[in-house]
């Protein structure tokens, strides 16, 4: 029977109503990956689900995008396309922080790498070459032996020091020490440090560095140490290395070495340290800590917690470098970051602050504290592969790095 001709139109109608309302193609798995892959090479956060949420022509579009910038190339472009950033989701705020000038500090700038000497795990080369670039500082790059004792490190910096100058009238260094190196770094100026029994050598050291900076240091320990000691009792050390850097040791650290290096971040074992490691005199110390967020989470932390940890009158916000933004963390450090909020105070009752993902607020802040940035323990190093703004917050660690010169500059230093 043949329908009404409304009733046929009324019909056809709905048909395409309905199709109109079918999803797009959805993208495709082996398009994701690799999406993924890309966007991880250029060190901005992009995770499977968020691309299979596009339609098949965007996600591909994304894909060519990010292959285009070529980020595990050192000729490569790191800063995305306002298209790559529209197909990505991504804000892709302008940078934070002031220009840097041409305003060299005194004395040169040591920037004293952490625990681990691996690429992806130290200073990022071309954040240093940029704030050279940027302010006409000279700067020296310290890597100092991985997974080495406090001693070993210290004196492996003065070495380093020495060959650079270090003991001749008039020569002094500004140190800019990242994690584990901040407390190398105090190690080798303090009075109570690596020479306590050497007054002349102490001397010589003391007349050598007119700052220390630290960068999340652990000076009153992480609980990650903890977690570290005890998981190495029942798996292999590169299994705990790869958990706790994410990235896989060449060759083995010796088993007694790698205990002995964790033992002394642990609550206990830094807190100890800490406390014993007094601060050289004429010598001005500063530090800053990192605040990152659980899968971009801006409730993992609280932004309560944050301001009541960070201050809301500290210098970093003051410079533009406001905390309260919501960095996306490394995936890697969800592993630890549960761990990383926990420090021992000076009554030896343990205190849980915002982290960067493996130390916490409290523990980074050592003399004058100067701040929260919004980065993970990554990030602020220019790492991994973020030696250019953030594609969520606009932080950009050479940025940073050429105000921090600039302000040592104006100290005289």
């Amino acid at each position: 029977m043949k329908l009404p001709a409304p009733i046929m139109s009324a019909l056809a109608l709905l048909a395409f109503a309905s199709l109109a309302v079918l999803p797009a193609c959805q993208a495709d798995d082996d398009v994701c990956v690799a999406a993924v892959s890309m966007s991880d090479s250029c060190g901005a956060p992009l995770t499977k689900d968020q691309c299979k949420k596009m339609d098949s022509k965007d996600a591909q579009a994304l894909l060519t995008s990010l292959t285009d910038m070529r980020c595990s190339d050192s000729d490569g472009q790191l800063t995305p396309t306002a298209a790559t950033c529209k197909l990505a989701g991504w804000p892709c705020p302008d940078a934070i922080g002031p220009t840097p000038t041409k305003s060299a500090p005194r004395y040169p700038v040591v920037f004293v790498g952490g625990i681990d000497g691996h690429a992806e795990l130290d200073w990022n080369p071309a954040l240093l070459s940029a704030v050279a670039d940027a302010t006409g500082a000279h700067v020296i790059h310290a890597t100092l032996p991985s997974w080495a004792s406090r001693e070993e490190r210290a004196s492996a910096l003065w070495s380093t020091l020495e060959a650079r100058g270090a003991g001749s009238a008039g020569q002094k260094f500004n140190l800019v020490c990242y994690a584990v190196g901040g407390l190398d770094c105090r190690a080798l100026v303090s009075p109570k440090g690596i020479f306590a029994d050497d007054a002349a050598s102490l001397a010589q050291v003391t007349a050598s560095i007119a700052s220390v900076t630290t960068i999340a240091t652990p000076h009153r320990g992480t609980r990650v140490a903890d977690a570290a000691v005890i998981a190495l009792q029942t798996g292999t050390q590169a299994d705990l290395v790869k958990a706790v850097t994410g990235v896989t040791i060449p060759g083995s650290i010796g088993s007694g070495a790698l205990v002995d290096a964790l033992q002394a971040l642990t609550l206990d074992g830094a807190s100890r340290a800490s406390a014993k490691l007094t601060d050289a005199n004429g010598v001005y110390y500063q530090s800053f800590a990192g605040v990152s967020h659980m899968t971009g989470d801006a409730d993992v932390p609280r932004g309560a917690d944050v301001l009541a940890a960070c201050g809301d009158t500290d210098d970093a916000k003051k410079a533009g470098f406001d905390s309260a933004l919501v960095d996306h963390m490394q995936p890697t450090l969800i592993v630890t970051a549960p761990f990383g909020g926990a420090s021992m105070k000076d009554d030896g009752q343990v205190t849980v602050t915002p982290t960067d993902g493996m130390v916490s607020v409290d523990s980074a802040k050592w003399g004058h504290f100067r701040g929260c940035i919004p980065a993970d323990h990554y990030h602020v190093i220019g790492q991994l592969r973020r030696s250019t703004k953030d594609v969520y917050t606009g932080f950009d660690a050479a940025r940073f790095y050429g105000w921090l010169a600039n302000d040592l500059a104006g100290r005289g230093l």
